[in-house]
């Protein structure tokens, strides 16, 4: 393998002609580890086939990095050969972060080609530890590596960018363009003003329009309904577009932002709506569809039908019809007759959702369809006519389907019916010969909960089927569980079918001692691991104290679903007499048995357990951990706090939220200071500020630096948070803020003043309504102002 003939012989494979030739060439040579393989493995990275090149990277990246870094670096610097370059700029992002300070170095190197191929990489590896370097050549005097300096920024989307890339917007086009788009990236409200300012640019509008959606602040939805008025077609997609996305930030789930269906609400931008619907774009048509739904337009109906047809655009034209309702009903109807069943689906789906009698009647001959796809989407689409004798009629000819999803389902919808002609026409199917129709009936009586089944439902108990039977149980719990009598629950305790027996322990809501001893206890020995899980549960929800004792006796070390059961139902029995056992278990090996015996002694709540819990926060399995913060939080005792702080240094982000939480719920104002460090951290911005509501703000001079810190979007937030503390105390903090650079803070700022009804405040809003720059802060503080006054 390390002689020269050898390794001649791999080049020569290398340029075979034959893929699997070169792909077993290199797949030999990744076995070696000189210098000299590492070469020929650089030039497989530019093969033509996809696994050769992967291969090759694999076997570059199994080379210590003090190794391959110093030739990555040479190939970074060979002018001559562009392939090699290129197979070191793929090689330096498979070693991830720990590429970044060999990168940094080379980012202050004095050959500009190598300061951009190095923040080429560092972009694509994306380690926050880089943003500093990549900040300081947005100076560069190359302005290719301001470029890619730029991009990079906003692909790796930290907030310390923001300021500099601001500054980037006041250069030449070459590096205006990446800084726009990676403040749209990075998404932070105070860009947004700034981006504002290059509207006019007409090189930049399309990437300005895009980033002010990314962004996603409503306050620049008045400046993007400007230019949908300005009749320029490819700047209003874009912008539809951009209205699209903030709509999706802001209210993902909700209706249409009042704003926006403003500004879309426009004659004449409805008619390029319309007209958008038939451009060869799909993302344009995408954006359309979702527009003309918000607007509920009744015209754009008979082009929707027409797009329904396209599996990618399918969801949101369904959405649109949806929104635009009943009015797009007849047309809906009269496309059911479509040959294609993928269309006939979506046709009925956009009815169930829509509502109303005429469609329901509409789709009951597809009840019949030869497509079970489509008998499948007919019945949900009854759902919404079950008072309709019809449809009930038509449901029950479906008790025969071939299709399990379709009489699963058919249970579902008949088993909702309040109709009382239906338990009459259910009834006359337990007699059936047809097995499965006598099984179906079982399950919709049960549902439909009527006494009059119970008598004809026990006469099945002697039924040759074994699922019948257990369905016989569960249906006559269902009804009222009184109607199980303690003959008919001995008798199916005994049944020879393990299915039978597991169905009477689901079945027993309620008993006495005396009782469960003749039912549920004996079937903690049954010879079938599952009725035996199932009589733990029953047991559990029934919470007898009593039951414990019968519970630890039955704890078999070699059944884990059984020690999960058993340990599930102490903590839903809540009595404290289980507490020693279940500590008992957090010295065990298994991570989820220790997860659940936490989770009962949660619920159980017994201060006994804290020091046991305490332990269990140092455990190896975050689950445990979190579990152990959650259960300690319970206890309400404060002294646990002190431990429970330690988890703030977590590793796992899911540890640090519980441990946030659980300080809150604890009332340890002392740890204020230490949560409210964390608030920068995207992910736990939400807990820190749900916990300091709990908790309040003890030391304003460190909240007042944090503030300081803090980007628009965060500021927000504070200020909101602030709001809802309702310290008086707090108000001349809130009239400083009304001083801030960025307009979104001021006006949340005024909100909270308004809300807070304090007199005082009068003066700065007065001041605010006549003076401030901003039409909406202006707005704002006349609401605030007339709030203020309504209050006594």
């Amino acid at each position: 393998m390390d002689t020269k003939e050898t390794l001649r012989s791999f080049e020569d494979d290398l340029s075979a002609e034959a893929e699997e030739t070169r792909y077993s060439a290199v797949k030999a040579l990744t076995e070696g580890n000189s210098i000299e393989v590492l070469t020929h493995l650089l030039k497989a990275v530019a093969d033509s086939s996809y696994r050769v090149r992967e291969e090759a990277l694999k076997g570059i990246c199994a080379f210590p990095k003090d190794m391959i870094f110093p030739r990555l670096e040479e190939l970074l610097r060979d002018q001559e050969n562009a392939n090699l370059r290129t197979a070191a700029m793929e090689a330096f992002p498979r070693y991830g972060t720990e590429a970044t300070p060999f990168l940094l170095r080379l980012l202050k190197d004095q050959d500009g080609e190598v300061r951009m191929f190095s923040a080429t990489i560092l972009a694509e590896i994306g380690d926050p530890s880089s943003v500093e370097g990549l900040i300081q050549v947005l100076d560069d005097p190359d302005e290719n590596v301001r470029h890619i300096a730029a991009e990079g920024l906003g692909r790796i989307g930290d907030a310390r960018a923001l300021a500099p890339l601001i500054n980037c917007l006041k250069q030449d086009f070459w590096i205006q363009y990446p800084a726009v788009i990676a403040l749209g990236n990075i998404g932070d409200p105070s860009a947004a003003g700034h981006l504002v300012g290059l509207l006019d640019d007409e090189m930049l509008r399309q990437a300005v329009i895009e980033a002010l959606g990314k962004i996603g602040d409503i306050s620049v939805i008045p400046v993007l309904a400007d230019i949908l008025y300005q009749n320029d077609p490819a700047d209003r997609n874009d912008t539809i577009a951009s209205l699209v996305n903030i709509q999706h930030m802001i209210k993902p789930d909700g209706g249409c932002l009042p704003s926006i269906k403003t500004a879309l609400n426009n004659g004449e931008l409805i008619e390029h709506l319309l007209n958008s619907l038939q451009d060869p774009d799909p993302e344009i048509k995408k954006n359309t569809i979702i527009a003309l739904g918000w607007l509920e337009e009744e015209r754009a109906v008979g082009s929707l039908l027409t797009l329904i047809q396209n599996y990618e655009l399918e969801e949101y034209v369904v959405g649109a019809l949806v929104s635009i309702g009943e009015k797009a009903i007849p047309e809906l109807i009269k496309a059911l007759q479509n040959p294609d069943p993928g269309i006939r689906i979506a046709l009925i789906r956009s009815i169930t959702w829509i509502g109303g009698r005429d469609g329901v009647r509409a789709c009951i001959p597809f009840l019949r369809d030869e497509y079970s796809d489509v008998r499948y989407q007919a019945v949900l689409a009854m759902s919404e006519g079950l008072d309709l004798k019809e449809v009930e009629d038509a449901l029950l000819e479906l008790l025969s389907d071939p299709e399990p999803e379709i009489l699963y389902t058919l249970v579902e919808i008949l088993g909702k019916s309040r109709s009382g002609s239906l338990v009459e026409k259910i009834l006359p199917e337990l007699s059936s010969h047809n097995p499965l129709r006598r099984s179906l009936a079982v399950q919709i009586l049960g549902r439909l909960k009527d006494a009059r089944a119970c008598g004809p439902l026990q006469d099945l108990l002697e039924e040759d089927s074994d699922e019948i039977r257990a369905q016989v149980y569960m249906a006559l719990s269902a009804i009222k569980s009184d109607q199980l009598s303690h003959e008919i629950l001995i008798k199916g305790i005994s049944d020879p079918s393990p299915v039978v027996r597991k169905s009477v322990a689901c079945s027993i809501k309620t008993g006495s001692r005396e009782e469960l001893e003749g039912t549920l206890i004996p079937l903690l020995q049954d010879p079938d691991p599952d009725v035996r899980i199932a009589a733990i549960a029953a047991l559990g929800k029934i919470g007898h104290a009593s039951c414990i004792k019968d519970l630890m006796t039955c704890f078999d070390s070699s059944n884990k679903p059984l020690r999960l059961a058993i340990v599930q139902a102490m903590g839903c029995i809540h009595d404290k007499k289980s507490t020693r056992f279940l500590t008992g278990l957090l010295k065990e090996q298994d991570p989820e048995l220790k997860r659940m015996a936490i989770d009962s002694l949660g619920q159980i709540n017994d201060i006994r357990s804290a020091p046991d819990l305490v332990i269990a926060l140092d455990d190896s399995d975050w689950g445990v951990r979190s579990a152990a913060i959650q259960s300690l939080a319970k206890q309400k005792d404060r002294k646990c706090a002190v431990h429970i702080l330690k988890r703030l240094q977590d590793p796992e982000d899911i540890v640090k939220k519980e441990a946030i939480l659980a300080l809150g719920t604890l009332g340890a104002r002392n740890t204020v200071n230490d949560i409210l460090v964390l608030i920068n951290h995207e992910n736990l911005q939400s807990e820190v500020i749900k916990t300091l509501e709990k908790l309040g703000i003890p030391d304003m001079d460190i909240f007042r630096d944090l503030f300081k810190r803090s980007n628009a979007r965060l500021k927000c937030r504070l200020v909101d948070l602030l709001s809802r503390l309702c310290d008086p105390g707090l108000v001349d903090f809130l009239m400083e803020v009304l001083k801030e650079e960025f307009f979104t803070v001021r006006c949340w700022a005024v909100r909270a003043l308004g809300e807070s009804g304090l007199r005082k405040a009068i003066p700065s809003l007065v001041k605010v309504q006549k003076e401030d720059p901003s039409k909406e802060v202006r707005k704002e503080a006349g609401l605030a102002l007339k709030k203020i006054k309504d209050i006594k």
